[in-house]
């Protein structure tokens, strides 16, 4: 009898501990997901403006490769990309690299446009033709001025693969 009578609460006391530690587990996991959301949140532009310099590179790829359109000689006035027509601007030739440079909207998928900048470049490089097509996507419309929270991702291809040049 004596025993019983120094085990009364014992259940509270383990109740409140249990109830204690699972409550620091709920807390810390809650906190990880909140900051994992927060991260996650600020990479969305991120890949929005990959995607936008990806769609950009695809685009001069198809017009320079499966149309050649890039010719010196007589350079595009507009590509269409984006469903859209875009114009074409060609600098003199500096180095002996030719440049075409243009650039479009790209729609992400929340709806904000996206600022693509394309430049393809062509030269000769030990006697072989060479091009190397360098698009970056911007997180803010075309002409618009930069912030602390604009981004940019830039994507270049070479063509070929092993040709490198300066542009």
């Amino acid at each position: 009898m004596f025993i019983m009578e120094h085990n009364k609460g014992i259940a509270l006391y383990v109740l409140i501990v249990i109830t204690g530690i699972g409550l620091a587990i709920a807390l810390g996991v809650s906190d990880i997901v909140f900051i994992e959301s927060r991260v996650s949140r600020g990479l969305l532009p991120s890949y929005a403006a990959f995607f936008a310099a990806d769609a950009g590179a695809e685009c001069a790829e198809y017009w320079h490769i499966d149309q050649d359109v890039f010719d010196p000689l007589s350079p595009p006035a507009n590509v269409t990309c984006n469903g859209g027509s875009v114009p074409v601007t060609h600098p003199p030739p500096s180095a002996g690299v030719e440049v075409f440079d243009f650039s479009f909207n790209y729609p992400d998928p929340t709806g904000s446009p996206y600022c693509v900048s394309v430049r393809v470049a062509k030269a000769t490089v030990d006697g072989d033709p060479c091009s190397a097509i360098r698009s970056s996507g911007q997180n803010l419309v075309c002409g618009g001025s930069l912030t602390d929270n604009s981004l940019e991702r830039t994507l270049i291809v070479q063509i070929p693969e092993d040709c490198e040049f300066n542009f």
